[in-house]
């Protein structure tokens, strides 16, 4: 028990990946999922432990609060900043940052079931050239009982044991030079102590969504804007088209795929967690290899919007058919994983998005064919796709 207890836990998110296109796109990304990966391993290390609750709160508030910190520091780029735990045992300190490699703040941690209580944690004399970490939900409390305990008249000064705080020693989150952390409810390390990861996980969901549709963006304006713009620059030297046109063209485009990747990335990891939160499966590389599909098709779509070749409607029956691949694709995928991982992965990805798109494309047919029988459709919309030939297309030109 003793070796596993010393073992230093690491929760800096450094061990990440950090390929060139990957770190170009979301280095970010990967390091923070990494220091949350990192957190949930600690967490679940001390769980473990044969100790009390009330230690094993205190403990796993000390590594909620390293890990909040050193993603708050990577998501501001200050590599330089990192929090870290203090040698397990350490008679004053928990917690300490370093810049640069050297120490610049120490932190004692205190996670009791009241302030009253938290603040006797804190009186003991060793502790007086630190500062205390308290729950975020007790820290007002806390500097109450300290301005009360610090008054001429108060017993806590009479003691001659311990000392009295004062309320400026106390904070509820780790921060330093610019970056700051945030706070830990003392419920939430209870919880968390016991095994309930519940609000770790939606958190490192949250930023794995954000960062990763951050990631998408950034793909879809360099892939679309170098591909628009290069499009556009022909037709300018070509002649058929103004140098002020091509550079207006060049911005809707681009912008058009921008917003239309991460809205597609967004909703995928949405449909990716939930499933994830539902089946206890981890989802495989097939959910992005299938989003990249997702968005390469929408940028189609997009395009022949823009030239006139497709119609904002059938636009967008194609767009939901392509969603529906890869929603059906990210559910084949997991069921072949839980039947027959590796050939079963990629069977039930395939399998579930051809089945995905069939099905909704067979439910667009019988509304449409409804909206006919009704005479709130014409005939000609019964068309798959509506080719409506652009001004510039040389074969409309010569019929």
């Amino acid at each position: 028990m003793a070796a596993k207890k010393n073992r230093k836990l690491r929760i800096d998110g450094l061990g990440a990946p950090n390929g060139v296109l990957a770190d170009a796109l979301s280095g970010t990304g990967h390091r923070v999922d990494k220091i949350y990966e990192e957190t949930m391993e600690a967490v679940s290390h001390i769980v473990g432990w044969r100790r009390s609750t009330y230690s094993k709160t205190g403990l796993v508030a000390e590594v909620l609060h390293v890990g909040n910190f050193n993603v708050a520091a990577t998501e501001a780029k200050r590599h330089d900043l990192r929090a870290e735990l203090s040698r397990y045992g350490h008679p004053e300190t928990d917690i300490r940052i370093r810049k640069d490699g050297a120490v610049v703040r120490e932190l004692q941690s205190k996670y009791c079931k009241d302030a009253e209580t938290t603040y006797e944690a804190c009186r003991a004399s060793r502790y007086e050239h630190v500062d205390k970490v308290t729950p975020s939900d007790q820290y007002e409390a806390v500097k109450r009982v300290a301005e009360k305990a610090g008054k001429p008249t108060s017993k806590a000064r009479i003691r001659k044991k311990s000392r009295t705080p004062r309320p400026d020693e106390f904070t509820d989150h780790l921060e330093h030079d610019g970056v700051a952390g945030n706070g830990v409810p003392y419920d939430e390390a209870r919880r968390a102590s016991g095994g309930d990861l519940s609000g770790l996980t939606w958190r490192r969901q949250r930023a794995d969504t954000l960062h990763t549709t951050k990631a998408a963006m950034k793909s879809a304006a360099m892939l679309s804007g170098g591909i628009s713009t290069l499009q556009h620059a022909v037709k300018v030297v070509r002649r058929e088209e103004k140098v002020a046109e091509a550079v207006t063209n060049v911005a809707v485009e681009t912008t058009a795929s921008v917003v239309t990747a991460g809205i597609t990335m967004a909703a995928a990891k949405t449909v990716e967690h939930a499933i994830v939160n539902a089946t206890g499966k981890a989802a495989t590389r097939l959910v992005s290899s299938g989003t990249l599909t997702v968005v390469q098709t929408i940028f189609n779509l997009v395009r022949l919007f823009m030239n006139g070749e497709l119609s904002a409607k059938r636009a967008a029956e194609e767009i939901l058919i392509a969603g529906a691949g890869l929603g059906g694709a990210e559910l084949g995928a997991i069921i072949g994983t839980a039947l027959l991982p590796g050939v079963g992965t990629v069977i039930g990805g395939l399998v579930g998005g051809i089945g995905g798109q069939w099905l909704l494309t067979k439910l667009l047919e019988r509304a449409r064919k409804e909206q006919v029988k009704e005479g709130r459709l014409d005939a000609p919309h019964m068309q798959r796709l509506e080719y409506r030939p652009s001004a510039n297309d040389p074969e409309s030109l010569q019929a």
